[in-house]
């Protein structure tokens, strides 16, 4: 490749110390070399940092504990590079997944985010953290193309398997702390809304599920992340005062058939893992979507909590909860 466009790869880290040095290594041992390293520890107490300072090509940044949507953007705020690649202190990257990712940024200059598949692994085999990619790739698959249509139904790509071009990201206005889950989701609709978005369809991410976090944590933002998903779908309905579409691209009816199911599929989901007060809140607030049939709508979803053969409750943040109000 005769043009090395600088890729900055930004690394959000906190408490990772028993896993940042393989993280760091599958950067530095990427088929493409033009990569700088930036590191925003956000607020470690577990001497993180000081493994981090073991890496001399490495730039590390700290802050105090303000979540990971910060961290990223402080990272891509430090970035010099033309593209930016994300990658979770507790997941690694496939070799060439840069290369290849350069390669559809070639093709499709005007991209806004080129995404790969991801090997989710819910525990960490043996205490032995290592990547296990075997398989090396010589061409290309057929991409995929993702439109806003197929965000509003789910998040697609993860942060560690997307490249970003710096600017799309800061003309998007990066990640929104407000959202307590879903940032990286929010984001990507927003992008998507200017931009084409593809997907390489090989897997060139390993993702742990839960790497660092806690049980309560997760818990808690499975339920926050239902509300979320459709919160954050509706800022962009068409018909609000308000909307976010304000160039009026999307295709009202379609936008309205997607929101419709999801509005209804995560009421379903509230009643299966939250409480009654919160699907109460979650309905009023939603209610509109299904018009007159909404008292028979919330009727047929409160009948159907019954089928389900457990029923876990979890909390959720305030911040949810006054969204909702």
């Amino acid at each position: 490749m005769m043009n090395q466009p600088l890729v900055s790869a930004v690394v959000p880290t906190y408490n990772a110390s028993k896993t940042i040095k393989y993280v760091l290594d599958s950067i530095i041992n990427q088929t493409y070399k033009n990569i700088e390293i930036i590191v925003v520890d956000d607020g470690s107490s577990d001497g993180t940092p000081e493994l981090v300072t073991q890496y001399p090509q490495v730039k590390l940044i700290t802050q105090k504990n303000q979540g990971a949507s910060m961290a990223r953007n402080r990272g891509v705020a430090e970035a010099t590079g033309e593209y930016i690649a994300f990658l979770d202190s507790d997941d690694l990257w496939h070799p060439q997944k840069i290369e290849l990712q350069l390669q559809v940024a070639g093709e499709f200059p005007n991209f806004g985010i080129i995404g790969t598949d991801i090997n989710k692994i819910k525990k960490i085999p043996s205490n032995k953290y290592k990547p296990s990619f075997e398989e090396r790739f010589t061409s290309l698959p057929q991409l995929q193309e993702i439109d806003f249509y197929q965000y509003m139904v789910r998040t697609q790509v993860l942060p560690s398997a997307v490249l970003i071009r710096k600017a799309v990201f800061e003309a998007a206005g990066g990640f929104d702390p407000k959202w307590i889950s879903g940032q990286d989701r929010e984001l990507w609709l927003r992008i998507s809304y200017n931009y084409p978005t593809y997907k390489i369809p090989i897997t060139l991410v390993q993702y742990y599920v839960g790497g660092g976090g806690n049980n309560h944590l997760s818990a808690r933002r499975k339920l926050s992340g239902m509300v979320n998903s459709v919160l954050m779908i509706e800022q962009w309905l068409p018909s609000r005062p308000g909307t976010l579409d304000v160039d009026r691209k999307l295709d009202a009816e379609k936008f309205n058939a997607i929101y419709y199911q999801r509005v209804y599929k995560k009421a379903k989901d509230m009643l299966r893992y939250g409480d009654d007060q919160l699907f109460e809140l979650y309905f009023n607030h939603f209610a509109y979507v299904f018009g007159d049939k909404a008292p028979q709508i919330k009727a047929k979803l409160q009948r159907s909590k019954f089928m389900y053969f457990f029923n876990r409750k979890l909390t959720v943040t305030e911040d949810v909860v006054k969204n909702l109000q």
